[in-house]
C-alpha cells in the first residue's frame, strides 16, 4: 500500500483533469494503458506530473534516439538501481520494440551486452553508469551526443 495515495480522475478539480488525461494517453499508448500508479502517485501534485510527464514524453516519444536504444538504456539504469517497478514497465515495452531477449537477460544479470550495435551500446553503457554513479562521464556524453545528435544545432 502506497504512504502517499493515489490519485484517480474523480480526486482532481476538473482544470486538472486534462493533465490526467494526457498522462494517461501517453502512457497507455507505451505501456499497455491507463495511468501508471507511479503517475498517480505525482497527481497529488498535478503541476509536477505534469512537468515530469512532458519531459517523459519528449524523451519517449519525440527524441532523436531510437526506441530500442531509449529502452535499452533505461532497462540499464534500472537494473544498476536495483528498480524493480521501472523493470515491470520498461521490459515488455524493450522487447516490443525489438530489444533481443539475450540483450535483456545479460542486463538482468548485470553482464554488458554481447552483439549490440555501437549506438545502443553507447547509451546503455552511459544510462548504467549514470544509474550507478549518480553522474555521467565524459566519454558516455560524447558519446550520447554522437549517438543521438544535438537537437539545437550546437
Amino acid at each position: 500500500m502506497a504512504r502517499v495515495p493515489y490519485v484517480s480522475m474523480d480526486d482532481l478539480a476538473k482544470d486538472k483533469q486534462p493533465i490526467y488525461d494526457r498522462i494517461a494517453e501517453t502512457r497507455g499508448s507505451i505501456e499497455g494503458g491507463g495511468m501508471p500508479n507511479s503517475f498517480r502517485l505525482l497527481m497529488n501534485s498535478p503541476a509536477a506530473a505534469e512537468a515530469v510527464g512532458h519531459l517523459g514524453e519528449y524523451i519517449r516519444l519525440h527524441s532523436t534516439l531510437d526506441p530500442a536504444a531509449r529502452e535499452t538504456a533505461i532497462l540499464g539504469v534500472a537494473r544498476a538501481l536495483n528498480s524493480q517497478y521501472e523493470w515491470a514497465h520498461h521490459e515488455p515495452v524493450a522487447r516490443a520494440v525489438g530489444v533481443r531477449d539475450a540483450v535483456i537477460e545479460a542486463i538482468r544479470s548485470g553482464r554488458a551486452p554481447m552483439g549490440l550495435p555501437p549506438k545502443r551500446g553507447r547509451v546503455r553503457a552511459g544510462g548504467q553508469r549514470v544509474g550507478a554513479k549518480r553522474r555521467a562521464h565524459r566519454a558516455h556524453i560524447s558519446g550520447g551526443r554522437a549517438s543521438a545528435g544535438r537537437a539545437g544545432g550546437g
